[in-house]
Protein backbone atom coordinates (compact mmCIF):
# COMPACT_ATOMS: atom_id res chain seq x y z
CA UNK A 1 0.00 0.00 0.00
CA UNK A 2 1.35 3.41 -0.93
CA UNK A 3 0.59 6.01 1.72
CA UNK A 4 2.56 8.72 3.57
CA UNK A 5 2.53 6.61 6.74
CA UNK A 6 4.73 4.06 5.01
CA UNK A 7 7.28 6.49 3.52
CA UNK A 8 10.87 5.27 4.06
CA UNK A 9 9.75 1.85 5.24
CA UNK A 10 9.86 -1.40 3.31
CA UNK A 11 7.25 -3.24 5.33
CA UNK A 12 4.04 -4.47 3.72
CA UNK A 13 0.98 -3.79 5.83
CA UNK A 14 -1.67 -4.67 3.25
CA UNK A 15 -2.91 -7.61 5.34
CA UNK A 16 -3.85 -5.27 8.22
CA UNK A 17 -6.32 -3.24 6.12
CA UNK A 18 -9.72 -3.92 4.59
CA UNK A 19 -10.42 -1.97 1.39
CA UNK A 20 -13.90 -0.44 1.03
CA UNK A 21 -15.20 1.06 -2.22
CA UNK A 22 -17.88 3.74 -2.00
CA UNK A 23 -20.12 5.18 -4.68
CA UNK A 24 -20.79 8.91 -4.85
CA UNK A 25 -23.24 9.97 -2.08
CA UNK A 26 -22.83 6.66 -0.23
CA UNK A 27 -22.68 6.99 3.56
CA UNK A 28 -19.54 5.64 5.25
CA UNK A 29 -20.72 6.48 8.79
CA UNK A 30 -23.50 8.47 10.44
CA UNK A 31 -23.44 11.14 13.11
CA UNK A 32 -23.76 9.60 16.57
CA UNK A 33 -22.36 6.17 15.65
CA UNK A 34 -19.33 4.89 17.54
CA UNK A 35 -15.97 5.18 15.79
CA UNK A 36 -13.97 1.97 16.23
CA UNK A 37 -11.77 2.09 13.13
CA UNK A 38 -9.14 4.25 11.49
CA UNK A 39 -9.60 5.12 7.82
CA UNK A 40 -7.13 6.04 5.07
CA UNK A 41 -8.49 7.67 1.93
CA UNK A 42 -6.86 5.91 -1.00
CA UNK A 43 -8.89 7.64 -3.70
CA UNK A 44 -11.79 10.08 -3.94
CA UNK A 45 -13.29 12.65 -1.58
CA UNK A 46 -15.27 12.16 1.64
CA UNK A 47 -17.16 15.08 3.17
CA UNK A 48 -17.95 15.09 6.87
CA UNK A 49 -20.97 17.26 7.49
CA UNK A 50 -23.67 17.98 10.00
CA UNK A 51 -27.02 19.70 9.90
CA UNK A 52 -27.24 22.86 11.99
CA UNK A 53 -30.23 23.66 14.20
CA UNK A 54 -31.42 25.94 11.39
CA UNK A 55 -31.45 22.95 9.01
CA UNK A 56 -28.40 24.06 7.03
CA UNK A 57 -25.76 21.53 6.00
CA UNK A 58 -22.29 22.45 7.24
CA UNK A 59 -19.27 20.59 5.86
CA UNK A 60 -16.64 20.75 8.58
CA UNK A 61 -14.10 18.42 7.04
CA UNK A 62 -13.23 17.34 3.52
CA UNK A 63 -11.02 14.28 3.26
CA UNK A 64 -8.98 13.63 0.13
CA UNK A 65 -6.45 11.09 -1.07
CA UNK A 66 -3.92 10.21 1.66
CA UNK A 67 -6.00 11.72 4.48
CA UNK A 68 -6.28 9.71 7.68
CA UNK A 69 -9.30 9.98 9.97
CA UNK A 70 -10.83 8.26 12.97
CA UNK A 71 -7.41 8.01 14.63
CA UNK A 72 -8.18 10.58 17.34
CA UNK A 73 -11.87 9.87 17.68
CA UNK A 74 -11.57 6.09 17.99
CA UNK A 75 -9.36 6.46 21.10
CA UNK A 76 -11.50 9.18 22.67
CA UNK A 77 -13.66 8.58 25.73
CA UNK A 78 -16.61 9.88 23.69
CA UNK A 79 -15.92 8.18 20.37
CA UNK A 80 -19.14 9.10 18.55
CA UNK A 81 -18.95 10.69 15.10
CA UNK A 82 -19.79 14.39 15.11
CA UNK A 83 -21.10 14.28 11.55
CA UNK A 84 -22.00 12.09 8.61
CA UNK A 85 -19.20 10.76 6.41
CA UNK A 86 -20.50 10.82 2.83
CA UNK A 87 -18.63 10.10 -0.39
CA UNK A 88 -18.56 13.31 -2.44
CA UNK A 89 -17.10 11.26 -5.31
CA UNK A 90 -16.57 7.56 -5.84
CA UNK A 91 -13.96 6.65 -3.24
CA UNK A 92 -11.72 3.88 -2.00
CA UNK A 93 -10.97 3.68 1.73
CA UNK A 94 -8.55 1.47 3.68
CA UNK A 95 -9.95 0.50 7.09
CA UNK A 96 -7.86 -0.71 10.04
CA UNK A 97 -8.80 -1.67 13.58
CA UNK A 98 -7.50 0.29 16.56
CA UNK A 99 -5.33 -2.62 17.71
CA UNK A 100 -3.73 -3.07 14.30
CA UNK A 101 -3.17 0.68 14.06
CA UNK A 102 -1.38 0.66 17.42
CA UNK A 103 0.84 -2.19 16.23
CA UNK A 104 1.78 -0.09 13.18
CA UNK A 105 2.99 2.67 15.47
CA UNK A 106 5.60 0.35 16.99
CA UNK A 107 7.61 1.03 13.84
CA UNK A 108 9.60 4.25 14.56
CA UNK A 109 9.46 5.44 10.95
CA UNK A 110 5.69 5.03 10.81
CA UNK A 111 5.36 6.73 14.20
CA UNK A 112 7.43 9.68 12.95
CA UNK A 113 5.33 9.92 9.77
CA UNK A 114 2.16 9.81 11.85
CA UNK A 115 3.34 12.52 14.25
CA UNK A 116 4.24 14.72 11.30
CA UNK A 117 0.76 14.17 9.86
CA UNK A 118 -1.11 15.00 13.07
CA UNK A 119 1.02 18.14 13.52
CA UNK A 120 -0.09 19.35 10.09
CA UNK A 121 -3.68 18.41 10.88
CA UNK A 122 -3.55 20.44 14.11
CA UNK A 123 -2.39 23.45 12.11
CA UNK A 124 -5.32 22.92 9.72
CA UNK A 125 -7.69 22.88 12.72
CA UNK A 126 -6.23 26.15 13.95
CA UNK A 127 -6.85 27.59 10.47
CA UNK A 128 -10.51 26.54 10.67
CA UNK A 129 -10.88 28.13 14.09
CA UNK A 130 -9.36 31.36 12.85
CA UNK A 131 -11.57 31.28 9.75
CA UNK A 132 -14.71 30.81 11.82
CA UNK A 133 -13.66 33.59 14.20
CA UNK A 134 -13.73 36.19 11.40
CA UNK A 135 -16.56 38.59 12.24
CA UNK A 136 -17.90 39.50 8.80
CA UNK A 137 -18.56 37.58 5.60
CA UNK A 138 -16.03 39.81 3.83
CA UNK A 139 -13.38 39.05 6.46
CA UNK A 140 -14.04 35.30 6.14
CA UNK A 141 -13.75 35.40 2.36
CA UNK A 142 -10.59 37.50 2.35
CA UNK A 143 -8.94 35.49 5.12
CA UNK A 144 -9.70 32.28 3.23
CA UNK A 145 -8.48 33.64 -0.11
CA UNK A 146 -5.25 35.07 1.31
CA UNK A 147 -4.54 31.81 3.11
CA UNK A 148 -5.22 29.55 0.12
CA UNK A 149 -3.93 31.61 -2.81
CA UNK A 150 -1.11 30.51 -5.06
CA UNK A 151 0.07 33.25 -7.39
CA UNK A 152 -2.96 35.26 -6.21
CA UNK A 153 -5.38 32.60 -7.51
CA UNK A 154 -7.67 30.24 -5.57
CA UNK A 155 -9.39 27.43 -7.45
CA UNK A 156 -12.83 26.34 -6.24
CA UNK A 157 -15.14 23.47 -7.20
CA UNK A 158 -18.24 25.65 -6.95
CA UNK A 159 -19.55 28.65 -5.06
CA UNK A 160 -21.91 26.32 -3.21
CA UNK A 161 -18.99 24.23 -1.90
CA UNK A 162 -17.06 27.39 -0.99
CA UNK A 163 -20.07 28.74 0.92
CA UNK A 164 -20.32 25.48 2.87
CA UNK A 165 -16.61 25.56 3.66
CA UNK A 166 -16.89 29.16 4.89
CA UNK A 167 -20.10 28.31 6.79
CA UNK A 168 -22.07 31.08 5.11
CA UNK A 169 -25.19 31.05 2.94
CA UNK A 170 -24.60 30.78 -0.81
CA UNK A 171 -26.56 34.02 -1.65
CA UNK A 172 -24.53 35.93 0.99
CA UNK A 173 -21.31 34.65 -0.54
CA UNK A 174 -22.41 35.71 -4.03
CA UNK A 175 -23.40 39.20 -2.85
CA UNK A 176 -20.07 39.70 -1.10
CA UNK A 177 -18.07 38.40 -4.08
CA UNK A 178 -19.89 40.92 -6.29
CA UNK A 179 -19.02 43.72 -3.84
CA UNK A 180 -15.37 42.60 -3.65
CA UNK A 181 -15.19 42.58 -7.45
CA UNK A 182 -16.82 46.02 -7.64
CA UNK A 183 -14.28 47.29 -5.06
CA UNK A 184 -11.53 45.93 -7.34
CA UNK A 185 -10.24 43.55 -4.64
CA UNK A 186 -10.93 40.33 -6.55
CA UNK A 187 -11.96 39.02 -9.93
CA UNK A 188 -13.60 35.65 -10.40
CA UNK A 189 -15.23 33.19 -12.74
CA UNK A 190 -16.95 29.84 -12.20
CA UNK A 191 -13.93 27.95 -10.83
CA UNK A 192 -11.33 30.49 -9.74
CA UNK A 193 -11.01 33.66 -7.71
CA UNK A 194 -8.11 36.02 -8.31
CA UNK A 195 -6.85 38.53 -5.75
CA UNK A 196 -6.03 41.86 -7.40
Amino acid sequence: MEHFLFNNTHKNFDELFNIVSLNKNQILFSEGEECNFIYLVLDGIINISTITYEGKEYIFNTLKKDDLFGDSLSFSENNKYLGDGIAFTNAKIAVISKDNFLSLLNDKTILKNYLSYISKRNMDTRFQIKLLSQQSIRDKILFYLKSKEKNKIVYINSKEELAKELNILRPCLSRELIKLKKDNIIDYDKHKIKLI
